[in-house]
């Protein structure tokens, strides 16, 4: 599967939010996505989704462009304030393999819910677990789906240190089966064991985007590329 997302653009009202956003997913990446908040992360996730509509651009999925049926091959890992908390377990898995046509495999639930320390969890109402519970919870529901593109929106924030360790093993497994992987985080430091390829956006446009080696700095890259204007701006006023 190749995506491609070209001259992308979004205004709310007169807010350029995405302006002239460009790039390339191909099979087998494995993406870093950072920039600061408000830069257009969450906003680029949502145009590639189709949950806001393009103000101009195309998104092409193997060379055509994208349609409806085209996001059931589309995992999520969204965010913990994208999705209803007044449901089950049991009832998001439904629902979230629903939306994919997917038949739901119990064994493979189960097996999960125990690796995972959910097992008595399944018909408890999302509002009633920890925030470490609703981040097992979703990456189960990712790996029940089988999708071979796969978006994780901070996957690791609040977890603690064995639970984020877990995750950072279940990123290298996907991986290795060449699932491609777009994932945002502020943590930097997971994203330097697991990724190819590292892409910073910055006030809706793309400033850096290049292959990542295990020798590169994902802080130096960042810091670079990002933060000198910045700096300049800053200094120039403390003169």
């Amino acid at each position: 599967m190749k995506l491609k997302l070209q001259n992308l653009q979004k205004f709310f009202k007169k807010q350029v939010v995405i302006k002239d956003l460009s790039f390339v997913i191909k099979t087998g990446d494995v993406i870093g996505f950072i920039g600061d908040n408000g830069a257009g992360k969450t906003t680029t996730i949502k145009l590639l989704l189709g949950e806001y509509k393009l103000t101009a651009g195309d998104i092409f999925i193997d060379d055509r462009a994208i349609t409806l049926n085209d996001y059931k091959k589309i995992a999520f890992f969204p965010d913990q304030n994208s999705f209803p908390r007044d449901i089950t377990i049991n009832d998001y898995f439904n629902f979230y393999l629903n939306l994919k046509g997917i038949k739901l495999d119990k064994n493979y639930r189960d097996l999960l819910l125990t690796e995972f320390g959910l097992t008595n969890y399944l018909y408890k109402p999302i509002n009633k677990l920890s925030s470490g519970m609703i981040k097992k919870m979703l990456m189960i529901a990712v790996l029940l789906s089988d999708c071979d593109f796969i978006i994780f929106d901070e996957p690791t924030a609040n977890l603690d240190i064995n639970s984020r360790n877990e995750f950072i093993a279940i990123f290298k497994y996907l991986k290795a089966k060449g699932k491609t992987l777009l994932i945002t985080t502020h943590l930097v430091n997971d994203l330097e064991l697991i990724i190819n390829r590292l892409i910073i956006i910055k006030t809706g446009t793309i400033v850096y985007d290049k292959p990542f080696n295990k020798s590169d700095n994902i802080e130096d890259i960042y810091k670079y590329n990002y933060s000198e204007n910045f700096k300049k701006s800053i200094i120039k006023y403390l003169k």
